[in-house]
């Protein structure tokens, strides 16, 4: 059983901690088809980690509704973004960076590759 507070705890270890219902049942679905390659780099922030790692001041990082996965591999990396957005068209944020997959629970459908060569 994944110990939510463990993934989803602002990295820079203030304690702040919260997941989002809709982004937990996104992370079962992903954790039973993705692991054990499915990590997540970033979970839920507090105000100072992101401004210190440059996320945006409405990121839904603050509020636990979106996280930053990373697999073991640039193809691992695509294959993910390709399958959150299949199963969740016309809804969610979902971008492809080098190096990891970001998922955010907003309601309207974004799609974005930021990915450089």
């Amino acid at each position: 059983m994944t110990d939510y507070r463990k993934i989803m705890t602002c990295k820079c270890s203030c304690g702040f901690d919260t997941m989002d219902h809709e982004l937990k049942k996104v992370y079962l679905d992903l954790e039973e088809r993705f692991t054990p390659m499915l990590d997540v780099i970033s979970g839920c922030r507090c105000i100072e980690h992101n401004e210190l790692v440059g996320g945006s001041p409405k990121s839904k990082h603050l509020w636990g509704q979106a996280m930053d996965l990373g697999t073991t591999t640039a193809a691992q990396n695509e294959q993910l973004w390709h399958y959150l957005c299949w199963k969740h068209s016309g809804t969610y944020g979902i971008g492809i960076y080098n190096g990891s997959v970001h998922i955010d629970v907003r309601k309207q459908q974004a799609r974005w590759d930021k990915r450089r060569a």
